[in-house]
């Protein structure tokens, strides 16, 4: 028995480790992002290189400053990880390899994109989303009702924000390729694709909403559809990203609100 539960209290210990390797990614993430732009690699800018192909469903650029907030949001997680209650709590145990795997593949992505291996980009971006959607899933994961503030705003605000932006990021990624592939599309007319593209968005955002009445996850969606609106050129995505946009906030309203009776 004393060997069983010697074994347990190690197990149970925070992996100090393999915390630091989920904040040494974060930091190597955010500062290749930051070189990206600053250099840049390759000679373009991560926007350059979005400027090549131009799609019915690019936002504008205001809409990419989303990234700051996420740089932000996981910068904080790196340290929170250290800090009490989340120190003694197993959870950023169990985040460490998906947060890990979402940083790797980022940067991979990264050097990908501004080196116009666009194709490639695709496969290396859904590794991206899905280790983000484990992220999601174990954060969320046999926890209490009532979280700290420290976990509610540098576990899963930032994990929302991040997996929101890049579900958008993989569907603006996936139609860059097939831009840059100069997919006609099975005959089916762009500005109808664009509608299906957002449709498709306005599906994730509610089921988050449903699932978790996750405002800040369907936020991200709300932000995204309001810079397609302004910057496409096709009449009915604009018409289409606007009118979501308006239905997706209203659904915020309606968790929160539900939320607030049942809490």
């Amino acid at each position: 028995m004393p060997a069983a539960e010697s074994i347990a209290q190690l197990t149970m210990r925070p992996k100090t480790a393999l915390r630091g390797l989920v904040a040494l990614t974060v930091v190597a993430m955010v500062v290749m992002n930051f070189l990206a732009n600053a250099l840049p690699f390759f000679g373009r800018g991560t926007g350059a290189v979005s400027a090549l192909y131009p799609t019915l469903v690019t936002p504008a650029g205001y809409v990419f400053a989303i990234w700051a907030l996420i740089y932000l949001g996981m910068l904080a997680y790196a340290v929170a990880q250290f800090v009490s209650p989340l120190a003694d709590d197993p959870l950023p145990d169990r985040l460490a390899w998906p947060l890990i795997l979402s940083n790797v593949a980022n940067v991979v992505w990264l050097l990908l994109w501004q080196s116009l291996n666009i194709y490639w980009t695709v496969p290396v971006m859904l590794v991206l989303l899905a280790s983000l959607i484990a992220a999601y899933l174990i954060a969320r994961r046999d926890r209490p009702g009532q979280l700290s503030a420290l976990e509610r705003w540098t576990v899963r605000a930032p994990i929302s924000v991040y997996v929101g932006w890049i579900s958008i990021a993989t569907i603006a990624d996936i139609a860059a390729a097939l831009y840059a592939a100069r997919w006609s599309g099975w005959g089916v007319p762009a500005a109808w694709w664009g509608v299906i593209v957002l449709i498709v968005g306005a599906a994730l955002a509610f089921a988050g909403l449903a699932r978790d009445r996750d405002g800040v996850f369907a936020g991200v969606f709300v932000w995204a559809f309001a810079g397609i609106a302004v910057a496409t050129s096709s009449l009915p995505v604009r018409i289409v990203a606007a009118v979501l946009a308006v239905a997706i906030l209203a659904g915020i309203v309606v968790a929160v609100v539900t939320r607030r009776r049942i809490a």
